[in-house]
């Protein structure tokens, strides 16, 4: 018997779409039970005075000027730099940063694909060997496409990557708002927003980034 795989392009992909094919079931953040990504949001920490100065000259920038920066100008100015201070950029041990790196997989007889902006996971130089964290969607503040269906797609191929089929853990940026995901089998669960121009927010987002450093080792 031969088998036809259905090869979809990202940008194509929409929450209805996953739904349809593989059943994906959104949980509600107010309602339902998601132990680790509740876990994940409790994060707490302390910041020295250089790193508070540095993200109010941050939040500021980003304040001016969201509304106008375009994806990249957003990655570079405002989300590579938080990146670098919770140590996403350079680490090496026990995640590695891997940057528009191509992920495949074929789940129930469907080939995705997709180009994560921002992955974390096992690996050596630009050989990705299991995958953990999906990513950071970079978005302008009025996203021409469903960011959170492209998370769900890089998330999706990652789980099937991943040969415990672990908890998936992600995040997407869209403009000045940045909200949390965990993927359990067929099952997401999506954050509140929170709000970067915003300093106490801010910082919450520093500890939850943070927090994954002692997530993956568990997760290890």
């Amino acid at each position: 018997m031969q088998i036809i795989f259905n090869i979809m392009a990202k940008e194509n992909y929409t929450l209805a779409s996953l739904k349809e094919l593989y059943g994906l079931t959104r949980l509600s953040f107010s309602k339902d039970k998601q132990p680790e990504l509740r876990e994940w949001l409790t994060a707490e920490g302390t910041l020295t005075d250089n790193e508070i100065k540095r993200l109010e000259f941050l939040r500021i920038n980003l304040e001016k000027h969201v509304d106008g920066w375009l994806e990249e100008s957003l990655k570079m100015r405002f989300i590579s730099p938080v990146l670098e201070m919770v140590d996403y950029l350079y680490k090496e041990d026990p995640f590695y940063a891997f940057f528009d790196v191509n992920i495949v997989a074929t789940i129930e007889n469907h080939t995705l694909s997709a180009k994560p902006d921002l992955l974390l996971g096992v690996g050596v130089e630009d050989e990705l060997r299991i995958p953990y964290f999906c990513l950071h969607e970079f978005k302008k503040s009025v996203p021409d496409k469903d960011p959170r269906a492209q998370l769900l797609v890089d998330m999706l191929i990652s789980q099937t990557l991943n040969p415990k089929k672990q908890i998936v853990y992600g995040c997407y940026v869209i403009g000045k708002f940045w909200q949390f995901v965990v993927l359990e089998d067929k099952n997401y669960m999506i954050s509140n927003s929170f709000d970067a121009t915003d300093t106490q927010e801010l910082h919450k987002i520093v500890f939850i980034l943070r927090k994954f450093h002692d997530i993956i080792l568990t997760l290890l």
